[in-house]
C-alpha cells in the first residue's frame, strides 16, 4: 500500500531488502561453492566467480536502496 501511494519509502525499502535476501539464497545455490572440499582441502577453481558475483549483487542492492531512499 505504501508503494502505491508513494508516501512511505520505508515500505519500499523493506520489500526490496526482503526480495534481496530471497534472491541471495538462490544465488548461493547457483554459484560455485565457497567452502573447501572436505577430502582435498582445495577450493573450487571458480571460487572467484562466486566472490565477484556476490560483491556485484551487494553493490546492485545497495544502489537500488540508495535510489529508493533518495528524495
Amino acid at each position: 500500500m505504501g508503494m502505491a501511494n508513494e508516501g512511505a519509502t520505508f515500505a519500499a525499502l523493506v520489500v526490496t531488502v526482503g526480495l534481496a535476501v530471497s534472491v541471495l539464497s538462490i544465488l548461493l545455490r547457483v554459484l560455485p561453492p565457497l567452502v573447501r572440499d572436505a577430502a582435498t582441502q582445495e577450493r573450487d577453481p571458480h571460487y572467484a566467480v562466486t566472490v565477484i558475483g556476490l560483491l556485484l549483487y551487494v553493490v546492485l542492492v545497495v544502489g537500488v536502496i540508495a535510489l529508493l531512499s533518495a528524495e
